[in-house]
C-alpha cells in the first residue's frame, strides 16, 4: 500500500492542515517559512506528494506543535480505530 493512501498518513496530513489553519497561515506563508513554494505544500495537503520526516519536523515547529504530541495523537486515533 502506498503511504499516501494509508489512513494514518491521511490523518497526519489532516492534523497538520488543521494546525496551519488554526495558526492563520496560508499555504504560501507556511511553505515560505521553510523556503518552499506554496505548490509544494498544496501537493502534500492534497496527498499528491509524501511528506518526509525532516519537513514534518519543520512544519510542526512552524505550527507551534511538538512532534511527539502529534505522533501520540495519531497513535491514539489508530488504536481507537483498531489499526
Amino acid at each position: 500500500m502506498k503511504t499516501i493512501f494509508d489512513p494514518g498518513y491521511r490523518r497526519l496530513i489532516g492534523r497538520l492542515k488543521t494546525a496551519r489553519n488554526a495558526c492563520g497561515l496560508t499555504q504560501a506563508q507556511a511553505a515560505g517559512k521553510l523556503g518552499m513554494c506554496r505548490n509544494w505544500l498544496s501537493k502534500i495537503e492534497r496527498f499528491e506528494l509524501r511528506l518526509d520526516v525532516l519537513h514534518f519536523m519543520k512544519l510542526v515547529n512552524v505550527y507551534g506543535l511538538k512532534p511527539h504530541d502529534v505522533i501520540d495523537e495519531l497513535r491514539d486515533a489508530a488504536e481507537a480505530e483498531g489499526e
